[in-house]
C-alpha cells in the first residue's frame, strides 16, 4: 500500500481550485507527476530488471491512451486488486472494491483532503452494482455470498459508519438511487430462478413492479441506471429466442413499455449510466467478436452509438460525475505466464515463458513435444512456437498481409505438420491453417465469426466455434476448404475433441434450465451423450483428461483458479490441481500424456478516469482495420 500513500501525500501538491473540471484536471496533472517519481524512484531501488518491467507498464498505460485519441485518461489508483469502482457526483470520494484473497473489502478515498479508510473490511463476501447517491451521502451495493449472483441491498454512509440494509430480500442482483427523489429500484430474481422483475419503490417501501421477464428472457443482473428526469430506467435483456445476446433496454416507469433504442447485440452489458443532461447513455459492453469490453457512448432518443476505448484492456463498470465530464472505471490486463509440470506430480514444474501475456489465448502440443501458445511478446497477439526442450521460443511466421489485429488460438494436426488458428482482421475472425516448418498458410472458411478451431483424429478436417445469425454453434470443415457441415445445431460453443477422436466435449446451453452445462456428443452431433452442471459459461475451458474417460475443466473462486475433473461416468467432480493463489488462463496435456502446460498469472486492475469523452471523434487510421 505504499504507492497508495505517496498518492496520498502527493495530491497536497494539487491546488484547491473550484468546480468539478478544474479538479480533475489537477487530479489528471498530479497522477502524471505522480507515475514519473514512482518510476525513477523504482530506478533507484529495484535496478534495471524492474525498470524495464515498469517502462513496460507505462508503455501500456500511454498506448491505451493514444488509442482513445479523443480522451483523456488518468489511473486514480496503483494497487492492482480492484473490482469495481464508483465516484461522487462532485468528483471527491472514490469508493472501490478490493480483493485480498478470497475476500472482498470496500474503501473510500477523498481526493480532496487525501485521506483513505476501509468502508467495510475484508471478508468472505463478494459486492457488486456499486451507486452513489446524488447528495453523495451514501453509497449503496448488492451484498452477496462468494460467487453468488443474487443477495441483499445495503447502504453506507460514504463518509463511514453503520451498514443499512435497503431491502430484506436475498434474490437481488442491482440496485440503483432516483436523482432527486428517495426512490430506489433494484431487479430482484424469483425463489426458482424462472423469472425476473425490475423494481421501484422508496427507501423505505413499499415496492411495485415496472416490468417482468420469464425464463428462457430474463433481465441482465447488476446493470440498472435511473434516468435524470426520474420517468425511465436503463437495463439489460437476454431474450433466448435462439439469440443468446444482450439487448439495451429503456423502460418507461409509468407504463412498464421496453425500447430498444439500439439494434446492436452484445454477448455481455457490464454496466450502463445515465449522462446527467439525459442525452444519453454510457455502456460498458462486449461485442460477438471481441475478448475486451470497451466502453460506449449511446446517444438518446435516437440510438447513435460512439465508442470511446479502443484499448486491449477490459474494462468493468461505469461511473460519471456531475455534469458529465469524466467517467471512472475499472480498467483490468492479463499478466500469464505458462509453466510445464509432469502429469503424475505436478510439484515438478518449470516456467517456460516470462512474457506478461503468454497462453491467455491458446497453447497447444506439437507430436514432437513443442510448444505453441499465443503471446503478445512482439507488441500485437501472435503464436510462438518453442524447441522440443521448451527452451529458445520464436513466433510463427503466419500472418497474413493486411491487417495487425492479430493471430490466436493455435491447435495442431496429429502428424505435427500443420496449424490451424484464427486470424482476426476487420469484420472478424477467420479460420486459417498453415504448415508449421515454413510459411505455406491459407484461409480454409469464409465464415467470419469462427473461434476455437481443433484437428479431426485423422488431420483431414477441423472442428470449430461459429457465430451465425446471433447463435453458438459447431460445424466442422475440410482442411482443404470447401462447404462447412454444422455438427451441433443446439447452442453448443469451446470443442475439443476426444483422444480417440470419437467424442466432442464443450458448453451447452441447456434451454429448459437456462444453464450453460459442460457435455459430450458424437463426432457427427448426436446427443448430448453427457450433461454435467459445472461452475462457468459459455466460454468456460474444458479439455479431455488423456485417458478419454474424464473432463478437466477450471474453477475460479475468489480470484484462485483450480482444475477440476469430472468422470464421465457422472460420480463427484474433484480437483485436480490444489493451487492458493494466481488464476489458471488455459491448459493443455502434451500427446503422450506425460506432461501439462498451463497459463497462470493474474489480473491487474486499477481504476481509470476517462475526461475528454463527450465527442470521440473519429478513430485514428491506424485503429480503423482492428476488429475487437
Amino acid at each position: 500500500m505504499k504507492s497508495d500513500k505517496r498518492v496520498t501525500a502527493g495530491i497536497n501538491r494539487i491546488p484547491q481550485v473550484r468546480g468539478e473540471a478544474s479538479f480533475l484536471d489537477s487530479l489528471t496533472n498530479y497522477f502524471k507527476y505522480y507515475n514519473r517519481r514512482l518510476l525513477a524512484a523504482s530506478l533507484v531501488v529495484v535496478g534495471l530488471f524492474w525498470a524495464s518491467w515498469i517502462a513496460s507498464f507505462l508503455w501500456g498505460q500511454a498506448t491505451e491512451s493514444q488509442k482513445n485519441i479523443s480522451s483523456k485518461n488518468t489511473f486514480l489508483t496503483a494497487v492492482g486488486n480492484v473490482k469495481s469502482a464508483v465516484i461522487s457526483p462532485d468528483a471527491v470520494v472514490l469508493v472501490y472494491v478490493v480483493q485480498e484473497g478470497t475476500q472482498e473489502g470496500l474503501k473510500a478515498r477523498n481526493l480532496r483532503s487525501h485521506t483513505e479508510f476501509y468502508l467495510a473490511p475484508p471478508e468472505l463476501v463478494e459486492y457488486k452494482s456499486l451507486s452513489i447517491s446524488p447528495d453523495g451521502k451514501w453509497v449503496a451495493y448488492i451484498k452477496t455470498e462468494p460467487n453468488q449472483d443474487l443477495g441483499v441491498s445495503c447502504r453506507r454512509p460514504i463518509q463511514g459508519g453503520v451498514e443499512e440494509v435497503l431491502s430484506r430480500s436475498k434474490r437481488l442482483s442491482a440496485v440503483d438511487f432516483s436523482y432527486h427523489s428517495d426512490n430506489i429500484a433494484f431487479i430482484q430474481q424469483s425463489l426458482d430462478r424462472t423469472e425476473t422483475q425490475l423494481m421501484i419503490g422508496t427507501i423505505n417501501g413499499p415496492f411495485r413492479e415496472v416490468i417482468k421477464h420469464k425464463s428462457p428472457s430474463f433481465i441482465g443482473n447488476g446493470i440498472l441506471s435511473w434516468s435524470p428526469d426520474e420517468r425511465l430506467l436503463a437495463c439489460a435483456i437476454k431474450e433466448y429466442d435462439n439469440n443468446p445476446y444482450f439487448r439495451l433496454a429503456i423502460v418507461d416507469i409509468a407504463t412498464g413499455r421496453e425500447n430498444h433504442i439500439v439494434q446492436r447485440l452484445w454477448s455481455i452489458i457490464e454496466s450502463v449510466e445515465w449522462i446527467t443532461d439525459g442525452s444519453g447513455l454510457i455502456v460498458v459492453a462486449t461485442e460477438p467478436t471481441s475478448r475486451f469490453s470497451q466502453i460506449w457512448k449511446i446517444d438518446y432518443p435516437t440510438g447513435n452509438t460512439s465508442r470511446i476505448t479502443f484499448s486491449q484492456s477490459t474494462h468493468k463498470g461505469v461511473s460519471l460525475v456531475a455534469n458529465s465530464t469524466g467517467i471512472v472505471t475499472v480498467s483490468s490486463k492479463a499478466i500469464s505466464n505458462i509453466w510445464v509440470a509432469a502429469s503424475g506430480d505436478l510439484n515438478k514444474v518449470r516456467q517456460v515463458s516470462a512474457d506478461k501475456y503468454d497462453g491467455v489465448d491458446g497453447l497447444a502440443w506439437s507430436s514432437d513435444n513443442r510448444l505453441l501458445f499465443s503471446s503478445r511478446a512482439g507488441g500485437r497477439d501472435s503464436i510462438w512456437i518453442t524447441q522440443s526442450s521448451l527452451v529458445n521460443q520464436s513466433p510463427l511466421d503466419i500472418s497474413p498481409e493486411g491487417g495487425d489485429s492479430g493471430e490466436y488460438h493455435p491447435s495442431v494436426s496429429p502428424d505435427g505438420g500443420f496449424l490451424a488458428y484464427i486470424v482476426e482482421r476487420q469484420g472478424g475472425a477467420y479460420l486459417w491453417q498453415s504448415e508449421i516448418s515454413r510459411r505455406v498458410i491459407k484461409r480454409i472458411s469464409d465464415e467470419s465469426l469462427v473461434f476455437f478451431p481443433s484437428f479431426s483424429a485423422d488431420g483431414k478436417e477441423v472442428i470449430y466455434s461459429v457465430l451465425r445469425d446471433g447463435r453458438r454453434q459447431i460445424a466442422r470443415i475440410s482442411i482443404n476448404g470447401g462447404i462447412p457441415v454444422t455438427i451441433i445445431e443446439k447452442q453448443a460453443w469451446r470443442p475439443i475433441l476426444s483422444p480417440d477422436g470419437s467424442k466432442i466435449a464443450c458448453n451447452y446451453w441447456d434451454e429448459f434450465v437456462g444453464v450453460w452445462k459442460l457435455a459430450v456428443f458424437n463426432y457427427n452431433g448426436a446427443g448430448p451423450l453427457f450433461t454435467f452442471e459445472a461452475p462457468g459459461g459459455y466460454n468456460r475451458t474444458v479439455k479431455w483428461m488423456p485417458d478419454g474417460n474424464s473432463l478437466a475443466y477450471i474453477v475460479t473462486h475468489g480470484g484462485v483458479s483450480n482444475i477440476w475433473v469430472q468422470k464421465l461416468d457422472g460420480s463427484a467432480p474433484r480437483p485436480l490441481t490444489d493451487f492458493k493463489k494466481n488464476l489458471i488462463f488455459d491448459f493443455a496435456w502434451s500427446r503422450d500424456g506425460k506432461s501439462i502446460a498451463y497459463a497462470q498469472g493474474w489480473y491487474t486492475s486499477d481504476v481509470l478516469l476517462i475526461q475528454n469523452f463527450r465527442n470521440p471523434g473519429d478513430q485514428p487510421s491506424y485503429l480503423s482495420k482492428r476488429s475487437e
